[in-house]
């Protein structure tokens, strides 16, 4: 497709308006539609808009293209030059003021001749009468519908510019979201991007945040929008230059100034040219009140707002990171429904209101340490609420002063049935923990071999709905049946820290259990990266697999492996028992929108690709599972009694830990059962045109989506457009605002922690979670998924969080840094396993640090220098 652009437009044909002539008709609005009204006026006020004009609703009758009205679009594209076009809907009632309705009407890109050009605008005025848009609008008669047909801009970039903060409702910044490619990877979801801050005034670059870019989306002549790699020397480069940054800060200004009304601008840049593609009213602006910065999601009196410790470390490893509004409502089922039954589990009598356990702010999911450590106090050895709080506090909240504000819990009658209620349940435990880990075990087995064998497709919505149901409550009892390997872990944990630090001199718990001599792979989250070494030297013996392997994309792999016989027998011998071990965890795995490795084998056969084309690194990753240490050097400085007490200690955090591993995985293959629920039906809302895409069914609820699979709900009353454009733009919001702190007393003020410090320093500070130092070339992997094929051995890992999926990585890496954590998040475990320094909370390490930058990191002290920088190309 060619950059150059005809910028003649069309000669006067009946029914046709250039794009900045529409001022000469009766009723512009009405007859260019919001889309078409908006670029016309942009056009005629001199702005860059790609030449092109409008087939006015007054051509069509009944908003049906007749053949008059066919001619003249033909006619009107000849005397465009016969381009490559995009052909967009231009409805009466969009992007106004009051609603946009984004995403309800269609937009064809890549049209290429005069055949496409009819059928694609035949596609935009059904749209106007489609499930989406009587969902969207209700009944409220017929939409009037013009077409926008323009040069398609092979884009070299592009993005959304906000003239006011969207999330704060600052005015002092225009705030701009940009990727490389098409904008389509932006507005979908699909592709990373880049962030800009300019002065409101000036358009001076007041902040930027760039981050790894592996994709982008290109238009193609006659087939649309497609995903491809970006060259990795552009990968971790900004995408706006800074003159292109200069050139929309003006426009973007000029137009704000001109409407006097804050604005959005979707653009997109050539290398001489700032385009704009479109320009809209902001329909909701931030300025949230206070209470919307508290966790809490129901009232409760402000001295117990104000005095709450809310925290997301460590909870479960499973609900960290921002989450789609279908993650969170899926995070409020377990809220609702299998939390209590969790802390039963452990012990606990009392178990208090499920909707204070939990909350939400800004996308992200916080347990309520106060009120949990309140209600903990049944059981004996929790009965210094401190114990517990203090693990969750925070560099922000090391020097807040705290009390509970729910107290202590009453003594007398209530406490002592908590402790009785404690002992009987621990003495259970005790006798039954071994053979419920057994069954778990066998069941996620039973579970995933009976879900792989069944065609989803060919069930009907009630039998969906059984199978939801099923999931649900297979979900219910592997986490009932986890909670209390979870807990015993972090207790024995806490005694191990305290007899080392009374008995060792100050040697931390740490250092002792790396030294703990039960075989690595007895950890299921090592065990992965041992097994995944395990199918690599498999691999390296069958010389036709290891060539696929090495030289296609991971995500080519599977289906070039399955065309020979050497490959099928490779893939059903080797890789499919891999995915009946492993196969069901995925990145994030709460959220239930990212794919298991099951469903997308790219990772694991990218993984497989590195073990298999870095000299040395199947070796070292061996080395790494199979190398453990005695703990015998650190315990003979002990007397005889206390080095057996420390032992048995020991033992039973060793015990703990494995079992909770083990039975972590029946927990994660029940949410990708639920996640196979979800993807069905979404895959049978795209086929009667309700939405767009599968990954539309994100944006929605899942507490309604149960309602749908329960015939309580029609199909087009829960896949709504309306509902489904308010949940993308809720998402979109959240993931432009600040992240909130990982833990908060009272309530949180909504500003950036991380932009407190200065994120242009050569060393940062974080918390040392794993002994050692390391000094080598830094990978920032910001999407694991897309990102793994890059990893070389022997680089510094730096991203924002881990969790168990991670663990591949984490056998060739010298050293780990990330945002968040803390020394018993998922990072720092694994790290002192495979005995790799390790640095976490670091707050803005991914931002501070880019790939190629040389640093040295101490997982004692916890610094990370950052010794040379990578040096950029001018821009």
């Amino acid at each position: 497709m060619t950059t150059e652009i005809n910028t003649q437009a069309p000669a006067d044909i009946e029914g046709i308006v250039r794009l900045g002539e529409g001022s000469r008709l009766p009723d512009p609005a009405a007859q260019l539609g919001g889309k078409g009204l908006r670029l016309d006026a942009l056009a005629a006020r001199g702005f860059p808009v790609p030449p092109g004009f409008c087939l006015t609703s007054g051509l069509l009758e009944g908003g049906k293209l007749t053949d008059t009205a066919a001619e003249a679009l033909v006619q009107a594209y000849r005397e465009l030059g016969s381009p490559t076009v995009a052909v967009r809907s231009s409805a009466a009632n969009e992007d106004q003021g009051a609603a946009s309705a984004a995403g309800v009407y269609e937009t064809v890109l890549g049209v290429r001749d005069e055949t496409e050009l009819v059928e694609a605008a035949r596609t935009c005025l059904e749209s106007a009468t489609s499930e989406r848009s009587r969902s969207y609008h209700g009944d409220s008669g017929e939409v009037g519908m013009a077409v926008v047909v323009q040069h398609l801009v092979d884009a070299n970039a592009s993005g959304v510019l906000f003239t006011v903060d969207p999330v704060t409702g600052d005015r002092r910044h225009l705030v701009a979201e940009a990727c490389w490619g098409a904008g389509e990877g932006l507005v979908q979801g699909r592709v990373h991007t880049d962030e800009f801050r300019l002065d409101a005034e000036t358009g001076a670059v007041a902040d930027r945040t760039v981050r790894n870019k592996s994709h982008k989306v290109v238009v193609s002549p006659g087939s649309g929008p497609e995903v491809v790699d970006v060259p990795k020397s552009k990968q971790d480069k900004p995408c706006l230059t800074k003159s292109q940054l200069a050139e929309l800060g003006r426009i973007a200004r000029t137009i704000r100034d001109d409407e006097q009304g804050d604005v959005d601008i979707e653009f997109c840049c050539t290398a001489d040219t700032v385009w704009v593609l479109q320009s809209r009213p902001v329909t909701a602006v931030g300025g949230r009140q206070e209470e919307a910065l508290s966790p809490y999601q129901s009232r409760v009196p402000d001295t117990v707002r104000d005095g709450t410790m809310w925290s997301r470390m460590d909870i479960g490893e499973i609900f960290n990171g921002i989450m789609t509004p279908m993650g969170l409502s899926f995070s409020r089922y377990y809220q609702e429904n299998v939390h209590i039954d969790c802390v039963r589990s452990t012990g606990i009598a009392e178990l208090g209101h499920s909707d204070v356990h939990m909350g939400y702010l800004g996308g992200y999911v916080y347990l309520n340490i106060s009120y949990t450590a309140h209600m903990l106090q049944q059981a004996p050895p929790q009965r210094d609420q401190s114990l517990f709080t203090e693990r969750f506090r925070s560099e922000q909240t090391a020097e807040q002063p705290y009390e509970n504000p729910f107290g202590q819990f009453p003594g007398g009658m209530p406490l002592w049935r908590g402790s009785a209620y404690w002992v009987a349940s621990t003495l259970r435990e005790m006798a039954t923990m071994h053979a419920r880990a057994r069954s778990l075990t066998a069941s996620r087995h039973r579970e995933y071999e009976r879900a792989r064998g069944e065609d989803l497709t060919a069930l009907s919505r009630a039998e969906l709905g059984d199978r939801l149901r099923h999931a649900l409550d297979y979900f219910h009892r592997t986490h009932v049946g986890y909670m209390p390997y979870y807990f015993n872990a972090i207790g024995f944990y806490r005694i191990l820290d305290n007899l080392c630090g009374s008995w060792l001199n100050g040697a931390s718990a740490a250092e002792v259990v790396d030294g703990v001599k039960s075989n690595m792979s007895a950890l299921r989250t090592v065990r992965t990266a041992g097994d995944l070494a395990e199918l690599a030297r498999v691999a390296a013996g069958l010389p036709e697999v290891k060539n696929v392997v090495t030289t296609l994309p991971g995500s080519e792999a599977r289906s070039a492996l399955e065309t020979t016989a050497e490959g099928k027998a490779f893939l059903e011998q080797h890789v499919e028992p891999f995915m009946r071990e492993h196969g069901t965890r995925g990145s994030q795995e709460m959220e239930l929108s990212h794919p298991r490795w099951v469903d997308d084998w790219t990772y694991v056969m990218s993984m497989l690709s590195n073990y298999l084309s870095q000299p040395g690194l199947l070796d070292t990753v061996e080395h790494h599972v199979q190398n453990r240490m005695e703990p015998d050097d650190v315990l003979s400085s002990l007397s005889r009694p206390r080095a057996a007490a420390l032992r048995q200690v020991i033992k039973g955090y060793a015990t703990f830990s494995r079992l909770r591993e083990v039975t972590r995985m029946p927990m994660v293959t029940a949410i990708w059962m639920v996640r196979r629920v979800v993807v069905e039906a979404a895959r049978r809302a795209v086929e009667s045109g309700l939405l767009a895409s599968q990954d539309e069914v994100w944006y929605l609820d899942f507490d309604r989506l149960r309602q749908y699979l329960a015939g309580e709900l029609s199909q087009e009353e829960f896949f709504s457009a309306k509902d489904v454009a308010a949940g993308r733009e809720l998402h979109e919001a959240r993931l432009q605002a600040p992240e909130p702190p990982l833990t908060i007393i009272g309530t949180w003020d909504g500003r950036d922690q991380s932009k407190r410090r200065d994120r242009t320093a050569d060393v940062l500070e974080g918390f040392g979670t794993s002994a050692g130092r390391a000094t080598g070339t830094a990978r920032v992997v910001t999407d694991m998924h897309a990102q793994s094929g890059e990893f070389q051995a022997g680089e510094i890992l730096v991203t924002t969080f881990t969790d168990a999926s991670w663990t591949p990585l984490f056998a060739m890496a010298a050293g780990v840094v990330t945002d968040t954590g803390s020394m018993l998040s998922h990072s720092s475990i694994v790290a002192r396993e495979l005995k790799i320094p390790s640095v976490v909370n670091t707050h803005y390490g991914t931002t501070a640090i880019a790939t190629g930058d040389v640093v040295r990191i101490d997982g004692t002290t916890g610094v990370v220098e950052i010794l040379e920088r990578r040096s950029e190309a001018a821009e």
